[in-house]
């Protein structure tokens, strides 16, 4: 690929009309994939983070597009001691497991959280922000097609899936407010009383350290602006973290409010009323068989 110099640095793209464009200025001023908000919610508008959703692409490919080769070999060799000053961050990255997709119903589509390698990579990170893409997309950005160990040396980040940057919106939050979350839930929940619309984000795993290991957080994102917050919860809730789950919407006219209705990854399942914040336990889903054939 051919790259253009400007005054902000050098393009990483020779197409001129790609309205994705960014420099490697750009990049190393926007790359640490832990970056959080100082708001609740801050809106993170960089240009680097709306190319690497259009592009898909993995952050092992964006290190190989955007750094040079000096930089490439002080991380190569990971010496804090001889680069002190060298950022040793993950890099910010949209091809990520364990998050989830809600689609509204105008179409917008709401990512949030999710993960980014494991633990022993330099990009493993959790992510705690919540991307909203207004267009639809051709594909899942959040998939990978090739895998990372046979990228070849000059592979190119994928044609751009977004139409134009405007359609992205990516909210950033104090990790106060909103931790690092994979492996949960996301409901979107319209209140019948209020028409007030939210998704309810239930469980998740989070680094090792994370409080989410020992209990079953509940999140509230409001549609109307974004911010979120935790909900304190009542009634017979899941024993300690819960990952790895599914929940549904149950709403009918027998229902005097909404419920989300979950089943754990070993059967549990348990309703969380969305106005009262009650949990109510209906046991385990599992057979006489099932149950035997865990032990």
């Amino acid at each position: 690929m051919d790259a253009q110099t400007s005054s902000e640095g050098t393009y990483q793209n020779d197409n001129a009309v790609d309205p994705f464009r960014v420099t490697r200025n750009q990049y190393l001023a926007d790359h640490n994939g832990k970056t959080c908000g100082t708001a609740n919610p801050s809106v993170m508008d960089k240009p680097f983070w709306k190319y690497m959703i259009a592009r898909g692409g993995s952050a092992y490919c964006a290190r190989q597009l955007f750094h040079n080769k000096e930089d490439l070999a002080k991380e190569g060799e990971i010496e804090y001691a001889k680069y002190p000053d060298w950022p040793f961050d993950p890099v910010w990255c949209f091809n990520r497991f364990g998050g989830t997709v809600t689609k509204l119903p105008d179409g917008r589509c709401v990512h949030i959280g999710g993960e980014h390698e494991d633990f022993y990579d330099s990009d493993f990170c959790i992510y705690n922000d919540v991307v909203v893409i207004a267009t639809p997309q051709l594909s899942n950005p959040a998939t990978s097609s090739i895998p990372e160990d046979d990228i070849p040396d000059d592979y190119d980040i994928t044609p751009s899936r977004i139409v134009t940057p405007e359609s992205i919106t990516i909210y950033g939050y104090p990790l106060d407010v909103f931790p690092p979350t994979d492996f949960h839930t996301s409901t979107y929940v319209c209140d019948p009383r209020s028409g007030k619309k939210f998704i309810y984000i239930i469980g998740g795993l989070g680094y090792e350290s994370s409080a989410s290991r020992d209990r079953t957080d509940v999140y509230r994102l409001d549609l109307s602006g974004f911010s979120i917050r935790r909900l304190e919860t009542i009634g017979a809730k899941p024993l300690g973290g819960t990952h790895r789950h599914n929940a549904e919407l149950y709403h009918s006219a027998y229902d005097t409010e909404p419920r989300i209705k979950i089943t754990t990854e070993d059967g549990r399942q348990f309703s969380l009323l969305t106005n009262t914040l009650e949990w109510i336990s209906h046991g385990s889903s599992l057979t006489f068989a099932q149950k035997a054939a865990q032990t």
